[in-house]
């Protein structure tokens, strides 16, 4: 399953942080076994460890009994209000700060490898995490010090002298290489930048004259400058998304979304599943279905509401084009009434005017 690439991190991030602002936790759902749903006053976030993290319309159903994990999230999370959401160094780790109160929280996602998912508190100890996880610098499990992973620095807006540093400093090694070490956009990115230079990926990376450095970083800033959330359809189905036109992809269908959580719900939820993989395309086959009844209904419901108000409206120019009429009905009635008359009797009286009288209610039928 396609997972999401570093830069592509660094733009959803800033949906999150934009729409989440000061927005309250009110649940956290684990879906899968590695999926989990946090459930915001109005919005949903829906995370894959290891795989993606966008805002989301497809709600699927969670297990009615929470683990244990799920439960000490829940514990120390709900109601709590979202004070930043923050990308690591440019890396794959997606840090979402919370305040409960005088209480400082961070639930920290990290999506790279297999993905963990770590509760840590205001000392900067870990409270709980999806997997305990240990490495020689650092340690995953309760009670230890959270340390972020080691990131490389990254600057996207390097330019000619930077890059050629870079490059010089890399010596050897192959050019695609380099670049997705020292500019982690993801390898369909840096692909798509080598191809528009005319580079070949396997060309040495300090085999580039001047020109061509400053011809690569001319088109790195061309491409980051022109960022949109697409997707690409082969036969209407969703292939690949990004946030660059491919030119891998150009025969393909390309369609535009305004977010890019808009792109990455549409291609997950619709996602082509490989052999072995339990995948969103089968998963998320519930879910969209109860997301397109609904859809449905509230088509069919406005589609009611429309026809009940044309039909009100037609009555309403009716009674206006014969308002004389009913007036005069109107006050006939009043007057048999003040003559104590019987409903029976007003009922004959007004019938010779070819209008109904619903002696139990007392209502005046006219038909125009």
């Amino acid at each position: 399953m396609r997972t999401m690439t570093n830069l592509e991190y660094h733009f959803v991030i800033a949906e999150l942080a934009q729409g989440l602002e000061n927005a309250r936790l009110d649940k956290v759902y684990q879906i899968g076994e590695k999926e989990y749903r946090l459930k915001f006053r109005g919005k949903d976030v829906t995370a894959v460890l290891g795989e993606r993290i966008h805002f989301t319309k497809y709600i699927k159903d969670a297990p009615e009994e929470p683990n244990q994990f799920v439960m000490l999230l829940r514990k120390y999370l709900e109601n709590a209000k979202v004070a930043a959401v923050k990308q690591h160094e440019f890396d794959r780790v997606v840090e979402i700060d919370f305040e409960k109160g005088d209480e400082k929280l961070r639930l920290i996602f990290e999506m790279f490898a297999k993905g963990n998912l770590i509760l840590v508190g205001a000392d900067g100890k870990i409270i709980t995490c999806y997997s305990n996880e240990e490495w020689s610098d650092r340690k995953t499990r309760r009670n230890e010090e959270y340390k972020f992973p080691k990131s490389p620095k990254v600057n996207l807006k390097a330019g000619l002298k930077e890059l050629e540093k870079i490059l010089q400093d890399a010596g050897t090694v192959y050019i695609s290489s380099a670049l997705i070490k020292n500019f982690p956009l993801g390898k369909q990115y840096v692909n798509e930048l080598l191809a528009r230079s005319n580079f070949e990926e396997k060309k040495p990376a300090n085999s580039l004259r001047e020109k061509e450095v400053e011809f690569l970083a001319e088109n790195l800033q061309g491409m980051l400058w022109k960022l949109k959330p697409r997707i690409y359809l082969q036969e209407g189905k969703p292939a690949e998304y990004g946030l660059s036109e491919f030119g891998t992809r150009k025969e393909l269908e390309e369609k535009s979304f305004a977010s890019l959580s808009e792109a990455l719900d549409e291609y997950y939820i619709n996602a082509p599943v490989s052999e072995g993989e339990s995948g969103e395309g089968a998963g998320f086959a519930k879910a969209k279905a109860k997301v397109m009844k609904k859809i449905e209904d509230q088509e069919k419901a406005v589609g009611e509401l429309e026809k009940e108000a044309s039909e009100a409206k037609s009555a309403g120019d009716k009674i206006y084009e014969n308002y004389q009429k009913v007036e005069e009905i109107l006050k006939k009635v009043k007057e048999l009434r003040k003559m104590n008359k019987t409903p029976r009797q007003i009922a004959a009286e007004i019938r010779e005017k070819g209008v109904e009288y619903d002696e139990k209610t007392g209502k005046v039928m006219v038909e125009f």
